[in-house]
């Protein structure tokens, strides 16, 4: 598991290019409501320790979801799939819910996901 903090003015300026506004880094304090941290997490029988080694050495075969196409999650994904050198497989959902509960049921390898979706999973030891 490892955290990241998140707001969703960098997800609204890409996603949005022909919007009327830019939010721009001088206005972005004014429009900012909340920070949230979100987890990268792993089902808990995953090997969250190995999942860079493991992805590796099956390129194309690891997927994560996220809460769609575009969302904070996943440019969070494919910054961490450039970084890291790997390829997984992106599974968009139509919002957190449906992620989260797949990762539990063991059909994703990994998700990234705000810090109060998922922390009942984590106390649970689920993910």
């Amino acid at each position: 598991m490892g955290a990241y903090r998140t707001n969703g003015k960098t997800a609204h300026n890409c996603r949005n290019k022909r919007l009327p506004i830019f939010i721009s880094p001088p206005l972005s304090q004014w429009w900012e409501l909340s920070k949230v941290f979100a987890l990268f997490l792993v089902h808990s029988r995953g090997p969250v320790k190995e999942l860079v080694a493991l992805a590796k050495s099956k390129p194309g075969q690891l997927n994560y979801g996220s809460a769609g196409n575009g969302s904070v999650a996943h440019f969070s994904a494919e910054q961490f799939k450039a970084l890291a050198g790997v390829n997984l497989v992106h599974v968009p959902y139509k919002g957190s819910g449906p992620s989260v509960t797949d990762l539990v049921a063991g059909r994703l390898h990994l998700i990234i996901e705000n810090l109060p979706v998922t922390l009942p999973h984590v106390r649970a030891g689920r993910l």
